[in-house]
Formats: C-alpha cells, sequence, structure tokens
C-alpha cells in the first residue's frame, strides 16, 4: 500500500493532461465505424501487452516498478521489431517528446510521495 496514494496521484494526473490535451479530439464526432481487424502484428502486440499488465502485476512485490517495467517494455520492442524487420530507431524518431517528459514527472512525483511518507 505503500505506493497507492501516488499511483492513484499519478493516474488523476495523466488523465488531466490527457483531457487538457487531447479536448478538441474529444469533442469531436465520430464520422466512421471503425472494424477491429487484427493481423499478425496486432495479435503480438496484445499478447505482449498482456504479458506487460502480468510484469507490472508482479513488480510491486520487488518494491521497484521502473527496472522490470524497463525491461519488459525493451524485450516486446525487441520482439516486435524481429518480427517486424523494422528499424528501432525508426521507433526513437517517431516517439513523441512529450511521453518521457510526462513519465520522467511522474516518477519524480512518486519519489517526492516516497521521501515525504519516509521523513515523516
Amino acid at each position: 500500500m505503500d505506493f497507492g496514494v501516488p499511483s492513484i496521484l499519478s493516474i488523476l494526473v495523466i488523465c488531466a493532461v490527457m483531457r487538457v490535451v487531447f479536448r478538441k479530439e474529444l469533442c469531436a464526432a465520430i464520422d466512421c465505424e471503425v472494424k477491429l481487424n487484427l493481423n499478425g502484428n496486432g495479435k503480438l502486440v496484445l499478447t505482449d501487452l498482456a504479458v506487460m499488465v502480468i510484469v507490472l502485476l508482479a513488480a510491486p512485490s520487488l518494491k521497484d516498478l521502473g527496472l522490470p517495467t524497463c525491461l519488459a517494455a525493451l524485450a516486446i520492442t525487441t520482439v516486435l521489431c524481429i518480427k517486424s524487420r523494422s528499424n528501432p530507431m525508426r521507433l526513437v524518431r517517431e516517439m513523441s517528446l512529450g511521453t518521457p517528459i510526462l513519465v520522467a514527472g511522474l516518477f519524480v512525483m512518486v519519489e517526492w510521495w516516497k521521501a515525504k511518507e519516509l521523513s515523516i
């Protein structure tokens, strides 16, 4: 339960930021019907996401979410890049700069909260 409050705060911050950043898109009407048709890579991504959820559920027993999450994400990215025969640097170039900044901010917030609880 050490991470309960920071986790909830992190989720609320993410929801608030996404709500502000994507407010126009969220209010827009959807003009087409979306069909879900997963190809081989889509099914592999779905399986890998399930693996990531299992890692994240098991990681709190280790008291550190950062390293297991990072290693699982790198393993999933490696498998997908090998299977699709794509260059991982292309993914890095296409990644939004806001994503790592948001994640880093959330890690800072959780570490600050942990330090605050330890000093009490």
